[in-house]
């Protein structure tokens, strides 16, 4: 599934146009499964690339898109959302999501019910991926001209998979691979680092990469992305037309498509329900 906030709405002759054009070669499944939530207005260009993206990549995979109305002091209303997935006895075993919000304009409660929530569903056995944005590590400027990283949420809690972008470093090549300049990261103002994390993470701040000066981040809380997959280059069609774009919008959809593991059932969530 893919979620939409923001009155994005997905266009079906957009996404047909779309198979036409990149999916005559294999077998895939041509409209929307299921819908939950408006899909009336003005075409929008993440919820196209989401759902053209999660649905070739993912083939034959029914695809439910969930859309959420309203806003939270005029950010997503992510909690509305996920209390409706707590209500609801049958939901998909895996979602994408490629909104996110900066954690200081969150108050740290909302955060840790929403966290709650994302719990619960991975107790469910339904995995949860958040684009872990596309500002780099962010920077924020206080009164006092002090500057400070800019972590997102939720990508940056430790209950959701978070999800980076890559990029190739020439032009129109398959090679060398990297992270995409613009690909969100760091880690969380609020969020304690889990257990899961701490040998892989500790073990890269120990590494040789050089690092930014650590009086901008606090390296011992949640860290994130978890994975990154291509972030760049990615045509869609909107509004019957072509649109290159890139982002980690781009790569969210991306991971769950092409990981069968994530959508088998009986497979362990990728997203933890508890700090172990």
């Amino acid at each position: 599934a893919t979620a939409q906030f923001l009155k994005q709405y997905y266009s079906p002759s957009d996404l047909k146009e779309f198979m036409n054009h990149f999916g005559k070669g294999f077998p895939h499944l041509t409209e929307i499964s299921h819908e939950v939530g408006p899909n009336k207005g003005k075409t929008g260009l993440e919820a196209n690339l989401d759902v053209q993206y999660i649905m070739s990549l993912g083939a034959n995979v029914p695809t439910t898109f969930w859309s959420t109305g309203g806003l939270n002091k005029g950010q997503e209303p992510f909690l509305e959302w996920m209390m409706d997935l707590s209500n609801t006895s049958v939901i998909p075993p895996i979602f994408s999501v490629s909104y996110g919000d900066h954690e200081r304009t969150l108050s740290v409660e909302f955060m840790k019910r929403i966290n709650l929530e994302f719990q619960k569903t991975g107790l469910r056995g339904v995995s949860v991926l958040f684009a872990s944005g596309d500002d780099g590590a962010g920077c924020h400027r206080f009164e006092d001209e002090s500057y400070t990283f800019e972590p997102d949420f939720p990508s940056s809690s430790p209950f959701v998979t978070t999800v980076g972008g890559t990029m190739f470093t020439g032009t129109f090549t398959d090679v060398n691979e990297k992270g995409n300049d613009i690909s969100g990261g760091g880690f969380s103002n609020v969020f304690s680092m889990p257990k899961y994390q701490m040998e892989t993470v500790s073990g890269y701040l120990n590494s040789s990469v050089k690092l930014p000066d650590s009086k901008y981040y606090n390296s011992s809380n949640r860290a994130y992305p978890d994975v990154s997959a291509m972030s760049d280059d990615f045509w869609i069609i909107i509004n019957r037309l072509m649109m290159n774009v890139a982002g980690t919008s781009a790569a969210c959809p991306t991971v769950p498509a092409s990981s069968p593991w994530l959508t088998t059932p009986g497979s362990t969530p990728a997203n933890p329900s508890w700090d172990s």
